[in-house]
């Protein structure tokens, strides 16, 4: 079986990823996952939780949230992951046929 370099893996990487946003796949998918966010109440969450840690500093900088909303964001629901890991797997199985 022959090895696969890393600079291969990453030309692949690349190729599909390319083809992935031309085909509107990368769109679809992104629509999907902010209607899923949104239908499970986590971009409202986020909001709230966003505007309720800003409030709570003196001079909240763009960091301070930034920070603040990245440690909540992998709170992300796992039927969502899930769907969302689904549709990415289903393209690239359709790719490598």
């Amino acid at each position: 079986m022959p090895s696969t370099t890393l600079s291969e893996l990453d030309t692949l990487f690349h190729q599909l990823q390319r083809r992935m946003v031309e085909s509107g796949e990368w769109d679809r998918i992104l629509l999907q996952l902010r209607y899923q966010l949104n239908d499970a109440g986590w971009l409202d969450s986020m909001r709230a939780q966003t505007l309720e840690h800003g409030n709570g500093l003196e001079q909240p900088s763009f960091r301070e949230l930034l920070d603040g909303t990245r440690m909540r964001a992998h709170d992300v629901p796992e039927a969502v992951k899930f769907q969302v890991l689904t549709s990415i797997r289903s393209f690239l199985d359709k790719q490598i046929e």
